[in-house]
């Protein structure tokens, strides 16, 4: 067998083990992706729809029970709101083990310029050497996404103004958020520290 024989049968031998490898892989990612999706129907399922049920319920006999017995319809109405705040509470836990698709799609200035969007506030949002280059990883735009969506919520929730300012800018060791307000409790927050990688948030 000459030299070209041989170099041409390790590459085809070379060849297929990595397109082994390679439907190895996607298998496995395929079986992850239905297990995490299984995870959060169960989740969804026995957590927060069960709680959204209970929810509906007690609001329905705190309607019911408003004209005759006052009292029992404000208590009930607490208890709708204990379980309307461990239902969010349930959410915001889940929706922070997934990856937004949105930062997927559109990048962090994008999924932050459509946060401040849908926030009901008027949201400037300032964006420093982000635009090209390449990306930080998707664990540290996630925090930096997820600390913006909370610091929007306090602010619109707690904050008492109308009025926000997020600014993003990349830093030597990755990203740096600050969200401010107007009002008197302003909801502010800044992640600057090193990340798994040694990227920051």
């Amino acid at each position: 067998m000459g030299r070209r024989t041989r170099h041409a049968a390790r590459a085809t031998a070379r060849l297929a083990l990595r397109v082994d490898e390679l439907v190895e892989t996607r298998a496995g990612a395929i079986a992850a992706h239905g297990a995490e999706l299984r995870r959060i129907e169960r989740e969804l399922h026995d957590g927060t729809q069960a709680r959204l049920v209970s929810l509906s319920l007690r609001i329905g006999l705190a309607k019911r029970a408003y004209d005759r017995d006052p009292t029992a319809a404000r208590r009930m109405l607490d208890d709708a709101q204990d379980l309307a705040d461990e239902a969010l509470a349930e959410l915001r836990h889940m929706v922070r083990g997934m990856h937004p698709p949105v930062l997927t799609d559109r990048g962090p200035a994008g999924a932050v310029r459509a946060l401040a969007a849908s926030s009901g506030l008027d949201v400037t949002v300032r964006v420093d050497g982000l635009e090209g280059g390449a990306r930080a990883p998707a664990a540290v735009e996630a925090a930096a996404y997820f600390v913006v969506a909370e610091a929007l919520a306090n602010v619109a929730g707690h904050g008492g103004s109308g009025r926000a300012e997020v600014r993003l800018a990349r830093t030597p060791s990755g990203l740096c958020v600050s969200v401010r307000d107007e009002g008197r409790r302003g909801a502010e927050a800044a992640t600057d520290g090193p990340g798994a990688d040694g990227s920051g948030a």
